[in-house]
């Protein structure tokens, strides 16, 4: 058979030449590829043909040493063994960054990440809005003083204050550069005179700083019997807008004089930025507002009850409730609540186009609560929801056929466990063209409105217990 492949592979050489062809084709017997000529190999049909060009491997194989190769070992199995959370573990075993994925749902970009138009992003920063200042101690909108006509200026030689505008409002940015020669890092807002703040049981600040760092509140007071009295409390800052409320009764007498802050002559409040004073940092920490709010010290329960969703569809002052329009959806959850109560579950979505949406609590014709002090609400929201507006709305009747409302509102944020929402009625912001606050003796209409432009997510759900208000107890009069 091979003589016979041979003979006829020579007779078409032949003819191939013959006919003026420059074709050029080696059809040798062989084994091996060395049976054949430089430049050829030896195929399945024991022909040497023209050596073909091996395509490159995409990766390389590790390969022992008697030449058996073997698949790299897979980098991590699971997104936990990347090296940070900008990183997920892609199907071939690889940490591949975020910004290299195209992704079909947020699985698809870790516990960190939100998959939008096949694109991980980072979540949206909530930022909570605040507001919750009876007393404003320094809003930073007057140049060098304080709210309370005392000058404010920055503690130690690495410090430098500016006043930077926001959006509608001044913000005090601190950066600081300290030293083990100079580690003193803070801001001195003072009272002139000192200022009676005994009313007040809770210090207020909004604030963030440039990472994760503790602040020290320091309250310090006018000299009262000779010394002063000093004493303070921390405050963890995050990168986001929070506003923190810190109870008077959590600061420390840990000063040197070691004596309670006479609150009817406050003098000072410092923030001292906490460090390692034994080593070089650098930073910044801004702040929105300082101020001082008066809040109940435990609720347990509401004094005048608005609404417990124990009767479908009616408050329990005799009003309707129901969503301000169809993307506010309300379900009723029977025996959720307190004691086996119902609760009221709302599901919203908010869009740049229809902004609004909510739910009202009406009274028919309306409700006296003016001997009340502090509206609270038991809720939770299953995915945190940030700067929730309640708005209260009265009712009001100058003369016949006149109708003059009086509108003011303020901001809540719910987490994730059950707990009492506190908004206390002194600190409320008037709705926008309002002259005055509402007339809380005729009371008609509590609203929450979930607004695209401050309400954080922009779609969510939250769950509601309990809607009323709470009345401080009367202090008894001084003999």
């Amino acid at each position: 058979m091979v003589n016979r492949v041979s003979s006829f592979g020579g007779v078409l050489l032949i003819l191939l030449l013959a006919s003026g062809c420059s074709l050029t084709l080696e059809l040798s017997d062989c084994a091996v590829d060395g049976d054949c000529q430089e430049g050829y190999q030896c195929t399945d049909d024991g022909l040497c043909a023209i050596e073909e060009e091996e395509e490159e491997e995409e990766e390389e194989e590790e390969c022992t040493e008697d030449n058996t190769c073997e698949p790299e070992e897979p980098e991590c199995e699971t997104n936990e063994e990347c090296p940070s959370v900008e990183f997920v573990c892609s199907e071939e075993g690889a940490c591949v960054h975020v910004d290299d994925v195209t992704c079909s749902g947020d699985e698809d970009c870790g516990a960190a990440f939100f998959c939008v138009d096949e694109s991980c992003v980072p979540p949206p920063a909530c930022d909570e809005v605040g507001g919750r200042v009876a007393l404003m101690w320094s809003d930073f909108e007057d140049p060098e003083f304080t709210n309370v006509e005392g000058f404010r200026e920055p503690v130690g030689g690495g410090v430098v204050a500016t006043d930077v505008e926001e959006e509608d409002s001044v913000v005090l940015r601190i950066d600081f550069d300290v030293t083990a020669e100079d580690p003193l890092a803070g801001y001195r807002l003072f009272a002139f005179p000192a200022t009676d703040v005994s009313e007040y049981n809770h210090v207020v600040i909004r604030a963030r700083a440039d990472r994760d760092r503790p602040l020290i509140l320091r309250l310090r007071d006018d000299q009262v019997d000779g010394a002063d009295g000093q004493s303070g409390a921390h405050v963890e800052l995050t990168e986001q807008w929070r506003e923190y409320t810190v109870a008077l009764a959590s600061f420390t007498e840990d000063y040197e004089e070691d004596r309670p802050v006479n609150l009817r002559a406050l003098q000072d409040i410092t923030l001292w930025v906490e460090h390692d004073p034994a080593l070089p940092e650098q930073g910044r920490v801004e702040v929105d507002h300082v101020g001082l709010v008066t809040l109940p010290e435990d609720v347990e329960g509401v004094d005048f009850m608005w609404s417990d969703f124990d009767t479908p569809e009616v408050t329990n002052v005799e009003g309707f409730r129901n969503p301000i329009d169809d993307r506010t959806v309300e379900e009723e959850l029977p025996g959720m609540g307190l004691d086996g109560s119902t609760v009221l579950s709302l599901a919203y979505r908010t869009t740049a186009v229809r902004q609004t949406t909510g739910y009202y609590f009406f009274a028919f014709p309306h409700a006296d609560v003016s001997d009340q002090d502090v509206f609270v609400m038991r809720a939770r929201a299953p995915g945190n929801v940030y700067n929730l507006r309640v708005r209260f709305t009265d009712h009001r009747h100058l003369g016949e056929g006149m109708e003059d409302l009086g509108i003011a509102y303020g901001m809540v944020s719910l987490g994730e466990e059950w707990e009492w929402v506190i908004l206390p009625l002194n600190t409320l912001t008037l709705a926008e063209d309002m002259e005055e606050g509402p007339d809380f003796s005729v009371l008609q209409r509590i609203s929450l409105i979930f607004g695209h432009a401050h309400t954080c997510q922009t779609s969510g759900e939250v769950e509601i217990d309990q809607v009323g208000f709470v009345s401080f107890p009367e202090e008894p009069e001084e003999e």
